[in-house]
């Protein structure tokens, strides 16, 4: 049925979509005929099928010899992947799911039981009665009747080729029934069709040239010029080097004036640097700053929804914004509070919204053109711990439903702990460490362990204490001891024992395994709460460090 010519993807339309990842960027109608080997796309009823299901849209302006430009849309190229799939599984060898076939297999895969008479596949599919007999005469896919049993039932090759054809119609009604953005991408090759977050993997691999990486950096530096009573430039980023593999969900911690949301304004095209070179969602960051920002999502530390506009009213104009339709911003904005859990506040001004909330829907507001990559800048700051634990899980649901890359800042270390794949830790402008939590942690050496004891008894438990078997990061002041040791359990009782011999009381012990903010600690001299807690009074960090360094 030409109706249906896109569910098919050996028919001229369905060879149209499967053509659309080997387009780059902006494409006529004669390079989509060369792309299909020059039989042609028809020009009236295939491309209106193209068209009207948002697989291609119409670009703005002509090309050099006047003809019309078009550009693949995200939901062409998933599309694009499905077909593909489809064609190229040795499995399927019926490869429609449309295909009066393909509906008969389809509906004997979903039928309870092995065993299934003509009716039972023709009543779901609300065909007449008998009408399927002549197509389920397939004998490699269906076994037939025989005189001791007169029902039907699936050979391994029918299931196989079922199960094929049901995994895709399913993704392909999710397309359906799911309005989608019909922004431009960059595709790449196809890829198989998988779970939800290898999907949209391959999606956004498609829209970045199939590179790997969401973000590359080298030598990315920023520096401001001399101003006012600022004598000498400062260097806020000096030239770093940072790689973000897609779909991961990278923390980026650091002191205050460390460069961390200078860095992140470079790459969201807010900031123009002063040198190196950076890939952002497939795009160059200096040539192609446009093509940046129509990928990503920004989430700034501060609200960017108007206090006298309503939720609903925030989410379609930053979808008309990027080009969506007003029934399509509409629905992208039905789609995202019910997400977000902002059902019911449609109506409501944001003036009106609790802090939870209007975080919420900040970052609906940066999710509403499902970009590839979204940068959050402390996007839990001032959020109650039971706000804070429900947007963590926001945040995971962006990683694990949509495979969506993040960029996220925070200064809690818990947070970054729990949701981040691998953090960067960045300090005066340069990237000082990077790893998984993990990893970061198995950099600090040994237990702390935090004793107190009498005041008048510091000096000489400190003197035990040093004599503990591989002691380290010793310090002692006003009856509290710190130090490291390798193993505290094994370390711990011996300690209380010679403490104990002294006839020294022990007032506390408090063993802690390795955290992220003693690697912060041990990094740059300082703890990233301290620093937190600094910013929040007014001391100055250059202050702070010299109370450090005369400590």
């Amino acid at each position: 049925m030409k109706e249906l010519a896109e569910f098919d993807p050996e028919s001229c339309c369905g060879r149209a979509i499967r053509a659309l990842p080997r387009l780059f960027g902006s494409f006529t109608l004669d390079q989509l005929d060369f792309a299909l080997g020059g039989s042609g796309v028809d020009r009236s009823g295939g491309l209106r099928i193209l068209e009207d299901r948002q697989f291609i849209r119409r670009d703005h302006g002509f090309n050099p010899a006047n003809q019309m430009l078009y550009l693949a849309t995200a939901k062409g190229l998933r599309w694009a992947t499905l077909l593909e799939y489809l064609m190229t599984s040795p499995e399927a060898l019926v490869k429609s799911p449309m295909h009066p076939a393909g509906r008969a297999l389809i509906a004997a895969l979903r039928h309870s039981g092995d065993h299934f008479s003509a009716a039972d596949v023709e009543m779901p599919l609300r065909l007449p009665v008998g009408s399927l007999h002549a197509v389920l005469d397939m004998p490699l896919f269906i076994r037939v009747p025989t005189p001791s049993d007169p029902r039907f039932s699936l050979t391994s090759a029918g299931r196989s080729n079922a199960a094929i054809l049901d995994n895709a119609w399913r993704e392909m009604y999710e397309i359906i029934r799911t309005p989608s953005p019909i922004h431009p991408v960059t595709p790449s090759a196809s890829t198989p069709a998988g779970p939800k977050s290898e999907r949209a993997n391959a999606q956004r691999s498609a829209r970045q040239g199939g590179s790997h990486l969401a973000i590359s950096t080298r030598g990315l530096a920023r520096q401001f010029p001399a101003r006012g009573r600022r004598k000498e430039a400062v260097q806020a980023v000096k030239g770093i080097d940072i790689d973000v593999r897609r779909g991961e969900l990278l923390g980026f911690l650091g002191p205050n004036g460390a460069g961390k949301t200078t860095t992140m304004r470079m790459l969201a095209t807010l900031l123009r640097p002063t040198a190196g070179e950076a890939v952002v969602a497939g795009c160059d960051l200096r040539k192609d700053p446009r093509g940046v920002r129509r990928r990503i999502g920004y989430v700034a530390q501060n609200s960017g929804s108007s206090d006298e506009s309503t939720v609903e009213e925030e989410l379609i104009i930053q979808g008309r914004i990027h080009g969506l339709s007003k029934d399509a911003a509409r629905n992208r904005s039905d789609e995202l509070t019910a997400q977000l859990g902002l059902v019911g506040l449609g109506k409501r001004l944001c003036k009106t919204l609790s802090g939870g909330q209007r975080r919420r829907l900040d970052i609906a507001m940066g999710l509403v053109h499902s970009p590839d990559l979204i940068f959050l800048d402390e996007p839990t700051t001032g959020l109650d711990p039971q706000s804070r634990a429900r947007l963590w899980k926001h945040i995971r649901w962006m990683r694990s439903e949509l495979g969506m890359t993040a960029f996220l800042t925070t200064h809690y270390l818990d947070e970054a702990e729990a949701l981040c794949d691998r953090i960067v830790i960045m300090d005066e402008g340069e990237i000082i460490a990077e790893g998984t939590p993990d990893d970061l942690k198995a950099t600090v050496s040994g237990d702390s362990l935090i004793l107190r004891v009498p005041v008048e008894c510091t000096e000489t438990a400190a003197g035990i204490a040093d004599q503990v078997e591989g002691s380290s990061e010793l310090s002692a002041s006003d009856g509290l001891i710190r130090m490291r040791v390798p193993r505290s359990g094994a370390v711990t009782p011996g300690l209380l024992r010679a403490l104990e011999e002294a006839h020294i009381p022990a007032k506390s012990l408090q063993v802690n395994q390795p955290s992220l903010n003693d690697v912060f600690l041990k990094l740059t001299g300082h703890s990233l709460h301290e620093n937190v807690f600094e910013s929040q009074i007014g001391i100055p960090k250059t202050f702070s460090k010299m109370e450090n360094s005369h400590a």
